[in-house]
């Protein structure tokens, strides 16, 4: 049995001919097993509907390439096997199909971590891998889909805010303290951390950190003089460059990140990358070659000494959203949800934004247009690329992130995590 790695694309052409398209590669069906017939199963798989499909192929593909994973999650293709002539597909049937578990069944359910810190950075690798980080140098680490979570100190930095994470996977992550700003990596699941980037100078205050893949990433920190503070690495984190000045544009009097969440910078699959700031105003800045370079476009979100772009995420190079405003605001101008459609060039306001300040938002896989935005007053969601919200919860969070799988973790104040969990 031989298992293809990432989903094909199912696809239906011309008169009768049926095949999978793998990146470049087609190659033929023979013959398609619908799901009305004996060999088809219906099954329940997380919160969506499953079907089991057996398809018979007159031969084997000759080469796979991987698809993105955001031209995957267009498709409604979960996994395939390959047995001699027969090829076994389990199908999760997206809206379009088969109506999904709707995000308003769906409940946070607490996990216990075994510490009080305030946790703001937070990466689910995958269903069972979790990452999380905060305050008093903590990082915590679940290889059991949150059911369990190991507690970790970093070594020298106990007195530091790490407020960002990312994980390669149950061994290796690396963690962003902010000040003195620093890039730690572990290698040996949290154990220990050893130093890879030390931009200290006394002013230096790091707010984000990503990867585009396990080469490339981005490090994002306040400005020190006129410029922000960007830091690039093409060899997995073990070396980091600082981007030029004349790279990036002039920061305005008063400008800055916020490290709240770590997604002020995100990154996506062609080498896009995105950073929002605020203060002085809420911009959001662009690079297209891996972070060597940046422009920047001004947005309609409320700014001020509070207020800003707190939380950055794009759907691909194209459709975008941020979320934000002011944090210690009672009562919302309303102005605290954009949206772009031409990758941050130009932002509009959501038509009908979060109900109050939101620190994180994030897409959710395998849920079209779908995202999940959490802050301290509670949990939204958006069905059309965050033009519009809805409520999911009261509960508050001050941070959200998904595995590729759609399995959903939420961290936040006094050592808290939470799994979206649907209640049918």
């Amino acid at each position: 049995m031989g298992f293809l790695g990432q989903s094909p694309a199912f696809t239906a052409g011309m008169a009768g001919r049926v095949g999978f398209e793998y990146a470049r590669c087609f190659w033929p069906v023979r013959e398609v097993v619908t799901p009305r017939s004996a060999h088809s199963t219906r099954l329940v798989c997380r919160d969506r509907v499953c079907v089991r499909f057996e398809i018979m192929v007159s031969s084997p593909p000759s080469r796979f390439e991987v698809l993105q994973q955001e031209q995957i999650l267009s498709y409604p293709v979960a996994t395939m096997h390959y047995f001699g002539p027969r090829i076994v597909l389990l199908l999760v049937l997206g809206l379009g199909a088969c109506q999904a578990t709707p995000l308003s069944e769906a409940r946070w359910h607490p996990s216990a971590t075994g510490t009080t810190s305030s946790l703001r950075g937070l990466h689910a690798v995958d269903a069972n891998t979790v990452w999380a980080s905060g305050s008093r140098g903590t990082v915590l680490r679940s290889t059991d889909a949150g059911q369990t979570f190991e507690l970790h100190v970093v070594s020298g930095a106990e007195g530091n805010e790490m407020r960002d994470i990312h994980g390669f996977d149950a061994d290796t992550a690396f963690v962003i303290g902010c000040q003195p700003a620093r890039v730690y990596r572990t290698t040996d699941g949290g154990r220990t951390f050893e130093i890879v980037l030390d931009a200290n100078n006394g002013k230096a205050f790091f707010d984000g950190l990503s990867f585009f893949d396990r080469a490339r990433g981005v490090v994002f920190g306040d400005p020190v003089g006129d410029r922000f503070m960007v830091y690039t690495t093409v060899d997995g984190g073990s070396s980091w460059q600082r981007v030029k000045e004349d790279r990036l544009p002039l920061a305005l009097p008063g400008e800055g990140g916020f490290a709240a969440s770590g997604t002020c910078l995100t990154v996506g699959s062609n080498g896009e990358a995105w950073i929002g700031t605020g203060i002085a105003g809420a911009r959001v800045m662009r690079s297209k070659d891996d972070g060597r370079s940046w422009g920047v476009a001004a947005t309609p979100m409320s700014h001020g000494e509070a207020a800003g772009v707190f939380s950055l995420a794009f759907r691909n190079g194209s459709t975008g959203v941020a979320v934000g405003g002011d944090y210690r605001a009672s009562k919302e101008s309303r102005r605290h949800a954009v949206v772009t459609s031409d990758g941050g060039r130009r932002w509009f306001l959501a038509s009908v934004p979060p109900r109050k300040f939101r620190s994180c938002a994030v897409y959710v896989p395998g849920r079209a247009s779908t995202l999940v935005a959490v802050g301290p007053s509670g949990t939204d969601y958006s069905t059309d690329d965050g033009n519009t919200w809805q409520a999911l919860s009261d509960v508050g969070f001050h941070v959200v992130s998904f595995a590729p799988d759609g399995t959903g973790f939420a961290a936040g104040s006094r050592g808290r995590v939470a799994r979206l969990v649907f209640t049918r």
